[in-house]
């Protein structure tokens, strides 16, 4: 199952549509946790929904500083799409 770090919401991607594309999971995210990416190398804090906290080991409850964050990446793309800019989430470091 692919993930998108960057997901404003659950980073789970999902098959949907009638050709089986993966789309985006659009559930509510109740749970946090730090992914690494294996190309480039880099920690990314994800966002996940109950049904797919296993999927991203260390899954846990979000924190107060996780709901600050997910907030931001939802502003961030709200004003992506009202044209006012778009200022990309990036990983939480460098894992080189």
């Amino acid at each position: 199952m692919p993930i998108q770090a960057d997901a404003a919401g659950c980073c789970c991607m999902v098959r949907g549509g009638n050709i089986g594309q993966w789309a985006s999971c659009t559930a509510r995210p109740d749970f946090a946790a730090v992914w690494t990416a294996h190309r480039p190398r880099r920690r990314w804090r994800v966002f996940l929904c109950a049904q797919h906290r296993t999927r991203v080991p260390g899954a846990r409850e979000l924190t107060a500083d996780d709901r600050v964050a997910l907030l931001a990446r939802r502003r961030r793309l709200a004003a992506a799409r009202d044209g006012s800019g778009w200022v990309p989430p990036g990983p939480l470091t460098d894992s080189r």
